[in-house]
């Protein structure tokens, strides 16, 4: 029919009630086409994120209870040299006074990992030190002109602003390593911190003879702490140039050790044995040159990944004795009593770690849902593994994430959920295989990796 004929033919009242219920059931179709569709997506959406149910609660918002120590965190420094290619060097400026003021077992000084995150986000003094939860706060500038480097520093009450001690130095850039000393123990001075003969010979642990090897160094701490796998070679180079200079620095042999250890962590090498190798090699010349300082968490490291938990759990412990302070050490020893099957100190560590890290890096948070599913703490371990899903969604920490979630589910008999969260499982990894998992899990053989396997085959992996 034309157009016209719709607009002047008076239609039967018979035509009308035929077309009315035609209207009718066009419309009920079109409403379950639309209905199902809705439902497709919905289900499509559920396969690439997990839905959070009602009872997950923000866990951001936790707060370790503060120490009774005089509490500091140290924030970046700013570079005043005009050249953004200088930024290593005023970050590891900052981060060289945060590894020395760790070492103080009578102070409490924030994480990298937090402090850090100030450096895009500036605020008031007083919104910082609430945030992070300290009581003092460490800011400064470095500017560098060829054989001349100018730090200033100031020390501030972050409760009300003020600023209790500051310091300019203008020395020579030879005079580097004395002005960090004199930083830190002026710090420790002013807070009126107990100095312990072990914190202040560790100031000098395995110091270059070169400064130029130092500068090496903190670029291969730059790219290092940076966590990109890109990096992870880049970093090395910046260490192997370091002991090339100078071949008795220490220090850069150990963080040269663990670019290799992140090439498994991270899996980017399928030579896991050839890559340890290299590692245990790293770490045999940095303790043949400093074996006053050996490196213990690079130890307990390589122990864990050769699943050896007993001297991993040994050489953690020592670890966090050499630097009481230092967030990733206590999650170090998180990771092997965690594998070691030990899961109630297991989570005390991951605690420790996450309130000297307040800004609960992902990695963190993860550790610690993990051991409270060897804790059989199901409930409590599933919003954890969401928050790493929901902060860091398309990351590796996100893929362990969803295969903790589908062991948490299956063993609290949430099996739909169980078989949800398998499915992202594959989504993430489609060459997930049980014999796989069983092969590269860094779990020892024991009941908690059978219960483990067992959970993921009754959530339909393969």
């Amino acid at each position: 029919m034309q157009q016209g004929d719709t607009t002047t033919a008076e239609p039967s009242s018979k035509d009308g009630s035929s077309r009315t219920r035609s209207r009718k059931v066009m419309w009920g179709l079109a409403a379950i086409v639309v209905t199902a569709i809705i439902v497709a997506i919905g289900w499509r959406l559920t396969l690439y994120k997990t839905h959070i149910p009602p009872e997950s609660v923000d866990l951001s918002l936790s707060v370790y209870p503060l120490t009774d120590k005089p509490s500091l965190a140290v924030l970046p420094f700013q570079n005043l040299t005009g050249d953004p290619q200088q930024e290593y060097f005023s970050d590891g400026i900052a981060d060289q006074l945060i590894t020395s003021l760790s070492q103080a077992p009578y102070l409490y000084v924030t994480a990298r990992t937090s402090t850090f995150a100030f450096k895009a986000n500036p605020m008031q003094v007083q919104e910082i030190a609430a945030k992070l939860g300290v009581q003092y706060l460490l800011e400064g500038s470095v500017q560098r002109d060829k054989d001349r480097v100018r730090i200033h520093v100031q020390l501030i009450d972050g409760r009300n602003g003020n600023h209790i001690w500051a310091e300019t130095y203008d020395r020579n850039f030879s005079d580097l390593f004395a002005v960090q000393d004199e930083i830190t123990m002026a710090v420790m001075a002013v807070l009126n911190v107990q100095i312990t003969g072990y914190a202040t010979g560790a100031l000098k642990y395995s110091r270059p003879t070169r400064l130029n090897a130092y500068e090496h160094y903190l670029k291969g701490l730059y790219y290092h702490l940076g966590r990109r796998p890109e990096d992870v070679k880049r970093a090395r180079q910046s260490f192997e140039e370091a002991v090339h200079i100078d071949p008795n620095f220490g220090r850069a042999y150990t963080w040269m050790a663990n670019t290799y250890l992140d090439e498994i962590d991270l899996r980017l090498t399928t030579q896991r044995e050839q890559v340890l190798e290299k590692a245990e090699q790293a770490v045999s010349r940095a303790l043949a040159v400093d074996p006053d300082y050996p490196p213990y968490g690079t130890m307990s490291r390589i122990s864990r990944l050769k699943k050896d938990m007993e001297n991993a759990i040994v050489y953690g412990r020592k670890a966090v004795q050499q630097a009481p302070n230092d967030s990733g050490r206590h999650y170090m020893l998180c990771l092997a009593l965690e594998r070691g099957e030990q899961f109630e100190e297991a989570v005390e560590s991951c605690e420790t770690a996450l309130r000297l890290a307040p800004f609960r890096p992902v990695n963190y948070v993860l550790e610690l849902a993990w051991s409270l599913v060897g804790k059989t703490q199901y409930d409590t371990s599933i919003p954890l593994f969401k928050e790493v899903i929901d902060r860091s969604p398309q990351s590796f920490y996100a893929y362990l994430a969803y295969k903790g979630l589908t062991a948490a589910y299956e063993l609290s008999d949430r099996h739909v959920d169980a078989n949800l969260a398998a499915q992202n499982v594959m989504r993430m990894n489609p060459n997930f295989s049980l014999e796989n998992e069983s092969r590269l899990s860094p779990a020892k053989e024991g009941p908690f990796k059978q219960r483990m396997m067992n959970a993921y085959r009754d959530a339909g992996l393969k």
